[in-house]
């Protein structure tokens, strides 16, 4: 039986992870913001790219629910995921999954050579599938990169959610 605090996932406004992770942290929260590591490679000749960390779900984040919401607003909150009503809860164990993937640099963005990186076989648009958490996930696909990643759409906690993850590990479904 899972004893520790249920965590719940928290909405933040557009481009505010950051700054709903501070503010929650400054509350007394215990926040997790899982990020990845995406290289920006900036125009013109001569240039390096420069790695930069992403909220791995954008506009979402993770608090721990030990003491209940607070009444006051908090900057760069939205509010809390609700599904029928009820708000969306996790527990300590699937959190924990995910930072042990976000450790390991699993979503990671590695720069490879771009001739060779990028799949031609798949189609924006394109159903498909990969693995996740020990789990199958049915996406969309958005987006191919040079730098060999693939960007998803797909479903998690009701929600439409983009995910980054090695394109080699895209499957495709469907007709």
């Amino acid at each position: 039986m899972e004893t520790s605090p249920r965590w719940v996932v928290v909405l933040a406004k557009p481009s505010c992870e950051e700054v709903a992770e501070r503010n929650l942290r400054q509350s007394g929260y215990r926040v997790y913001l899982p990020r990845y590591r995406k290289l920006l490679r900036p125009h013109g000749s001569d240039r390096r790219g420069q790695p930069s960390m992403r909220p791995l779900f954008v506009g979402y984040l993770f608090v721990s629910d030990w003491r209940g919401w607070p009444e006051i607003p908090i900057t760069g909150v939205a509010g809390l995921m609700r599904t029928a009503g009820r708000v969306v809860e996790l527990v300590d164990a699937d959190v924990r999954a995910i930072r042990n993937h976000e450790d390991a640099g699993d979503f990671d963005e590695t720069p490879t050579p771009r001739s060779s990186a990028k799949r031609t076989d798949l189609a924006v648009g394109e159903g498909v599938e990969f693995e996740a958490m020990g789990q199958r996930i049915a996406a969309v696909l958005d987006d191919l990169t040079d730098g060999g990643k693939a960007i998803v759409r797909g479903l998690m906690f009701g929600r439409e959610v983009l995910w980054t993850v090695d394109a080699h590990e895209l499957r495709a479904i469907g007709g």
